[in-house]
């Protein structure tokens, strides 16, 4: 695996969080609360009255949410100390770096794995681009 190719993993892999905790959980008033009721999840309103603006913001979020559901059937296929590397490595990226499990021996080498074992399956679904030869 190149160096850009990690890049762009690693740069998928933090959207792809974004995209989970976004998903799980939302914060009110200091309590975090379900993003949504399970029996309502699949309901989109309709967009016929949003600015084009609006509209174009709507369409790059529909396309972030379903590159990240994409990424999640990647992650799927992973062992589950992969997983929780990945997860993990998320976590202390994003805030602070004090997160580890005791799933994971060494949780870099574990990163690094899951990051290698996803390379083809994020290339064979054209997510990762191709380096350009100067």
């Amino acid at each position: 695996m190149t160096q850009d190719e990690s890049q762009q993993i690693e740069e998928l892999l933090l959207a792809w969080y974004a995209w989970q905790q976004r998903e799980s959980f939302r914060e009110v008033r200091g309590m975090w609360y379900p993003a949504q009721d399970q029996t309502c999840k699949q309901y989109r309103s309709g967009d016929a009255w949003a600015a084009e603006n609006d509209q174009y913001e709507a369409d790059e979020t529909k396309l972030e949410d379903l590159q990240s559901e994409i990424i999640q059937l990647c992650i799927d296929s992973l062992t589950v100390e992969q997983r929780s590397a990945i997860q993990i490595s998320m976590r202390n990226k994003t805030g602070p770096a004090v997160w580890r499990s005791n799933r994971v021996e060494d949780q870099h080498r574990t990163y690094q794995a899951a990051k290698l074992a996803m390379l083809p399956k994020l290339k064979a679904r054209g997510l990762i681009k191709a380096e350009v030869m100067a």
